[in-house]
């Protein structure tokens, strides 16, 4: 009887390990898809500022090319 209330208590002392070490998976994974999101929204900011940037460029080159008409007008 006591080796298998040893047994019994032995076998509660492995599941609990393995709780334990799923706990730790679980909260590793949660992080991971924390630095994920974090990536992605960073990712979703570099994209809407390079559109912004390119979207001056075509106005820059858009006044360029008016000033070069004027100019041209000139001569």
């Amino acid at each position: 009887r006591d080796r298998l209330v040893y047994q019994m208590d032995s076998l509660v002392n492995q599941m609990d390990r393995l709780v334990y070490q799923m706990d730790r998976h679980v909260y590793q994974m949660d992080r991971l898809v924390y630095q994920m999101d974090r990536l992605v929204y960073q990712m979703d900011r570099l994209v809407y500022q390079m559109d912004r940037l390119v979207d001056q460029m075509d106005m820059l080159v858009d006044q360029m090319g008016s000033l070069v008409y004027q100019m041209d007008r000139l001569v």
